[in-house]
């Protein structure tokens, strides 16, 4: 269970040649999630540079757009499900929010993050809270 409400977060890097983190990018990210996961030249807009050079920096750190999305998701799902545990938003919402089509989509990359369901996920946390 302690692995579940603890799960390991990705590698914090700095995208070389500009100097900013890429929790900034993350926060990006999280921001243009709406129904789907926002495009890279969009996000590569909001930051001040183009896509090719957003791929290029990402790559210099050996990393890609798809898995710091896919982190910007897991942080966003931890943060909401941990905030939100009384009144936790019904998981085909959280799954929109997060730019999956389908909650199983959810469910899938949950598992996968975590070890766990989304429901067990929140079980887990309502018992380690007093």
């Amino acid at each position: 269970m302690e692995a579940i409400v603890h799960a390991k977060p990705q590698a914090r890097h700095r995208v070389a040649g500009q100097g900013f983190p890429l929790d900034e990018l993350v926060r990006a990210i999280q921001a243009g999630f709406c129904g789907e996961a926002p495009q890279i030249e969009d996000v590569a807009a909001e930051l001040g540079m183009s896509a090719r050079t957003l791929r290029r920096r990402l790559h210099q750190q050996g990393t890609t757009y798809r898995e710091v999305v896919d982190d910007a998701r897991r942080r966003l799902a931890l943060s909401t499900l941990e905030a939100t545990l009384e009144a936790a938003p019904p998981l085909r919402e959280l799954a929109f929010r997060l730019g999956f089509s389908h909650s199983s989509a959810l469910c899938r990359a949950f598992r996968r993050w975590t070890g766990a369901t989304p429901m067990r996920f929140r079980s887990s946390l309502a018992l380690a809270r007093p």
